[in-house]
């Protein structure tokens, strides 16, 4: 782990590769969003492809950092890489969540509670909220005078 937080560049550059094959194992999935009366239909290659992207642009920027000698803070990237992390394995397992709650509906109903849409909001919220950590931990580093 000591590496990892002290080398994040090369943790990011790992994941691209483990995208794309992720992305290209799930080629025939989808991923269903319904708002309202509107379904909007993903399909799960193209979401790796734009995670693959996005971890290439962290990897540019930790690397900028690495190439300039600068620091970046430790549990800053400690924290991104965690809730990075989990956001990546809510989203591939938001389908597995369902045994969470109580089933209160009647046996003959046969119905079941489906967490999938809190999941899925659960992961992007965790996203976006380690893309603002990694932003401002790859900001503040940058301008610090410290090498």
């Amino acid at each position: 782990m000591k590496k990892i937080i002290s080398k994040p560049h090369l943790f990011f550059f790992g994941l691209i590769p483990i995208l794309l094959v992720l992305g290209f194992l799930y080629k025939k999935e989808t991923l269903d969003i319904n708002i309202s009366y509107t379904y909007y239909v993903i399909a799960y290659h193209h979401l790796s492809y734009l995670f693959a992207v996005f971890f290439g642009l962290i990897w540019l920027n930790y690397f900028s950092l690495y190439w300039v000698q600068k620091k970046p803070i430790k549990w800053m990237t400690l924290m991104h890489i965690i809730l990075q992390v989990l956001a990546l394995l809510f989203f591939f397992t938001k389908d597995k969540w369902n045994w969470l709650g109580k089933n209160n509906y009647p046996t003959e109903l046969n119905m079941t509670i489906d967490y999938s849409n809190l999941i899925l909001i659960s992961s992007t919220f965790l996203f976006i909220l380690s893309a603002f950590i990694h932003l401002i931990n790859f900001f503040v580093s940058l301008i610090s005078k410290s090498k």
